[in-house]
This record gives structure tokens, sequence and C-alpha cells, in this order.
């Protein structure tokens, strides 16, 4: 059977044959299904020598987040919790190849022993000294909406039904200041999108995703991860939270609560609202418990 690709797609398998240094052959979709909600270009890179690599490359208006991973693979280099980088290009259409990992294990489902070794692989990361070259998670955090926004135009939140207006009324003060107080500032390695983006290989958590990684505070890395952990079968948030959860669950509670009732007028965007909507429904009754409101309604309690 012919091959026809686009000539965009050739011209791909070219740079990436002259920066790996061995001949591109093909490019496929992944088996495992992995690529998450970023709208870039992913493709399974099949070589003449019988190895394969995972690409991603820019599609117009993603150029920036390609040149950032690029960026951030430069500064951290080679770590254990990281894919092994075999090539990239920050040009007119950005690129990177990293191994491909279609053959590790994706949760969900979580057990246990990957919830232990994913905790102890962010402790990794929030171990390394991160480069001052990169943006600070506090500069990162705020283009990101929040409960001020929820408190300037309530009624798109409160259509999502997961809490009275009164509740809402009542609570916004306490959610309000906890936000404020949040602990963002530090000198750790935040990766600031772990959820969706590990998998399992030798006892070894990879985190894949490093456009947004920035330095501060890496509880905020868990304490974001916890929400997504439980609605795909890990415990309750505060069975694994740690220091500062409460402001934490509040900041992030208050983000999903501005956007998970957004527009969504695109199969992408359906798919982020969704995916917000569902960790706010964790984050936002964690958030209750953890600063002593009472309880949004008893089928939010978990």
């Amino acid at each position: 059977m012919m091959d026809h690709r686009p000539a965009p797609l050739d011209g791909l398998l070219a740079e990436v044959t002259q920066v790996v240094g061995k001949r591109a052959l093909l490019l496929r979709h992944s088996r495992s299904g992995t690529g998450g909600l970023t709208p870039v270009l992913h493709r399974i890179v099949e070589f003449a020598d019988g190895s394969t690599g995972f690409l991603k490359a820019a599609l117009p208006g993603t150029e920036s987040a390609i040149r950032a991973e690029v960026a951030v693979y430069s500064l951290l280099g080679a770590k254990p919790f990281m894919p092994r980088l075999d090539g990239c290009d920050s040009g007119d259409q950005p690129w990177l190849v990293i191994e491909n990992l279609e053959d590790a294990s994706w949760p969900p489902p979580w057990d246990l022993g990957q919830i232990s070794i994913a905790l102890a692989t962010l402790d990794q990361v929030h171990a390394a000294i991160a480069p001052s070259e990169l943006p600070t998670l506090r500069k990162a955090l705020a283009i990101w909406s929040s409960w001020t926004q929820v408190a300037t135009n309530p009624e798109p939140f409160l259509s999502l039904a997961l809490c009275t207006s009164s509740w809402l009324e009542r609570s916004l003060p306490t959610l309000l200041d906890a936000s404020e107080r949040a602990i963002l500032d530090g000198n750790e390695l935040v990766h600031l999108d772990p959820a969706h983006n590990m998998c399992f290989r030798d006892q070894q958590t990879i985190l894949l995703d490093w456009p947004k990684a920035c330095r501060g505070n890496g509880l905020f890395d868990l304490h974001l991860l916890l929400p997504s952990l439980h609605a795909e079968g890990g415990p309750p948030p505060e069975c694994l939270a740690r220091q500062g959860a409460a402001e934490h669950a509040a900041w992030l509670s208050g983000h999903w609560a501005s956007q998970a009732a957004a527009a969504a007028d695109t199969p992408l965007l359906r798919g982020i609202r969704q995916s917000q909507l569902e960790q706010l429904r964790i984050a936002l009754p964690w958030a209750a418990r953890e600063l002593g409101l009472e309880p949004l309604a008893p089928h939010l309690g978990s």
C-alpha cells in the first residue's frame, strides 16, 4: 500500500533523520492512545534500524509550547523521571522526539504500589533545584483564573449545580482568603501538569509533557495531582495531602470553578471542560472539608 503522508510530514521525517542521525521511515499513531489534550501533532516514528521514538511537533498556534518544552529538556538534561530525548528542533516548526513509551504501564487503573512510586517520583522532581531560567510558579499561575472571577460572575459556576447560591455566598470569603494565603514560592522544580502525564516502567515513574515546568513550591504539584488521582480510583485527597493542602485546594478549586462552565465549542475544549469538572467535583468538597466549611451536598462529600 502506498504511503500518502502529507508533504509537511515528509519534511518532518527528513528533519528527524538529520538531527537524530538515523533514517526515519514512517510516522504512525500510537497504539496506546497517549498524547493527551494538548493540540500538537503526536506520532510514533519508526527508524530504519528497527527502533522507534515518540514525536511531538507544533501545529499552528502551538509553536511556543513545543519550544518551551525543548528549552526545559535543554535546561534539565537527563533525569530519571523524564523520557530520554533523542532529538529536537526549535525552528519555524519546532518538534522533539523522545523515547517511545507506548508499551509502558499507563494508569488508570491505579494500584497502591503505583501510587507510592508516583509520589516518590514527585519527591524526586521537587528535590531537584530548578534552573533560574525557568519561570516562577507564581508567574506561571498569573494567567490562571480563580475564585475572583467566580465572585465577579457566579452564574456560570452555579449552573454546574455543585452548590447552592447561598452556600457560595457564605463560603466565598473563606475560599478567597485561603487562596490568597496559598504558598507558591520556592526553588523546587515544579512540573505543573502531572495528572494524566505519568507512566510506569521498571519501578520508575516517567513524567511526560514538560512545557509548563517552573520553579516554586513543589507541594503545589502534589496537590494538583490528588483530585485526578482520586477520580481515577485513588484515595481521597486528604489521605495523601501535605502541608498547605487547605490553601492549595482552595486555589485549585477556584481555578476549576471558573473554567469548568466556560464555552466549549470544539471537541478539544469539551474534553478539557469535562476534565476540569471532574477535578472540581473532588477538589471543592476537599477544600470545604479542609477549611471547615459546611458540606456542599451529600453526594459531593466524597
